[in-house]
């Protein structure tokens, strides 16, 4: 059985129906997977509405953590996050009979099956992830520092034995506690300084970064060592992660309409959103003067990143 792990709390739980929805959607009928949601401070009504997912070949059960706690692992960057995302450090003991999980942020939308995530191997590896492009490039721009294989959270194959074996996830909690007061991605930022090489390289399609849209396939392709830019074509991306720009609260941004799409057919279509109008046109002006300059930054940061990089995995 392939396992998968959502986390939410109340305010989160119509992006999580819509994310585990489109989970259903996509999946192969010979797909067959456990869909497990963590449910903090979660009221009664929305759990029963959670549950009403669950299907024969995709059995949806919600393990309640409200009464867990959490050291005092606050920042001033965490504040835009749900303190609910520092639970993830606490899987391998929320699931102390799970083997191997597939760990997904609720601001995404699956568009095609995913069930070959699950033959990674993961051997002497704590996570498979997705390198993160923007963020590598804002830590090299502004502090210089040089994450070679910095992955993005939102998207995790956790090899939870190994990381219990090595109680892996207690030693990032205890670094993040020691040294995270200004870390502005919090346990990303932590997991990502301790992980070494004991990670898993996946194709960017698994976790497919609205903000990636401001840069070209081109570049994209290199900071990958993808062998064809048409492997970012959008018909082959697998999970679309919004990341920064949440659909339900804003609009007329890239990729949009696919959660639109899924939202249309849930339960929630009859609800309509009032959104933000994320991209006026002096906005867009903005961005494309922007994105000129990044064009010039990041290719000289292109080539930096190209020419140290010695991981290859």
């Amino acid at each position: 059985m392939k396992n998968i792990v959502f986390m939410t709390d109340n305010n989160c739980v119509m992006p999580t129906y819509i994310a585990i929805l489109s989970l259903y959607n996509s999946k192969l009928k010979s797909t067959q997977l456990k869909v497990y949601i963590t449910t903090y401070n979660v009221t009664k009504e929305n759990c029963e509405l959670l549950k009403t997912l669950s299907r024969d070949d995709f059995e949806v059960i919600l393990v309640d953590i409200s009464h867990l706690e959490l050291d005092d692992l606050s920042n001033e960057n965490i504040k835009r996050y749900a303190p609910i995302i520092l639970f993830r450090l606490q899987l391998d003991s929320i699931f102390p009979n799970l083997s191997k999980i597939l760990l997904l942020d609720v601001d995404i939308i699956v568009k095609k099956d995913i069930s070959t995530l699950f033959e990674v191997d993961l051997n002497g590896k704590y996570i498979a992830g997705v390198r993160d492009l923007y963020v590598t490039f804002e830590y090299m721009k502004n502090k210089n520092i040089l994450y070679e294989h910095y992955v993005n959270s939102g998207v995790l194959l956790l090899n939870l034995d190994l990381i219990r074996k090595d109680n892996f996830f207690k030693k990032v909690s205890e670094y993040y506690l020691n040294n995270g007061k200004n870390f502005k991605y919090p346990e990303q930022d932590a997991i990502n300084y301790l992980i070494g090489e004991k990670i898993k390289l996946l194709p960017p399609i698994y976790n497919y970064l609205v903000s990636y849209k401001r840069f070209s396939k081109k570049y994209i392709a290199n900071f990958y060592k993808l062998y064809s830019e048409t492997l970012l074509d959008e018909n082959n991306i697998a999970i679309i992660h919004y990341a920064g720009y949440k659909p339900w609260v804003y609009k007329t941004f890239p990729l949009e309409e696919h959660w639109d799409k899924i939202y249309q057919i849930s339960g929630f279509a009859n609800q309509p959103l009032d959104k933000i109008n994320k991209y006026n046109i002096l906005v867009n002006l903005y961005i494309n003067i922007r994105s000129i300059w990044h064009k010039v930054l990041y290719w000289k940061i292109f080539k930096k990143l190209i020419s140290e990089s010695t991981y290859t995995d």
